[in-house]
């Protein structure tokens, strides 16, 4: 038995029918999904408005992103980065 999720797959018609699967489909999602978009410094909302200024990063996480997936994960919950 394979289960597959995606909530990104633009063909998953095409996917459950090359597999001979069942599709299943749901939009419901058991808590509401926050996104968004870090810019140098700079962390935004998805219409661009600045939500937070980071500090200067340190040498180990130039980036970031162990400090913005701490922030997230200290409060029991969970993150998904795009880099």
């Amino acid at each position: 038995q394979i289960v597959g999720m995606s909530a990104t797959l633009p063909n998953v018609q095409a996917v459950a029918s090359w597999l001979g699967a069942q599709l299943y489909q749901t939009t419901f999602r058991p808590t509401a999904l926050d996104y968004f978009v870090k810019i140098g410094g700079h962390v935004t909302d998805p219409h661009g408005a600045e939500v937070r200024t980071l500090p200067p990063a340190p040498r180990e996480d130039k980036e970031h992103c162990a400090m913005l997936a701490w922030d997230v994960m200290k409060h029991g919950q969970s993150v998904l980065m795009f880099c």
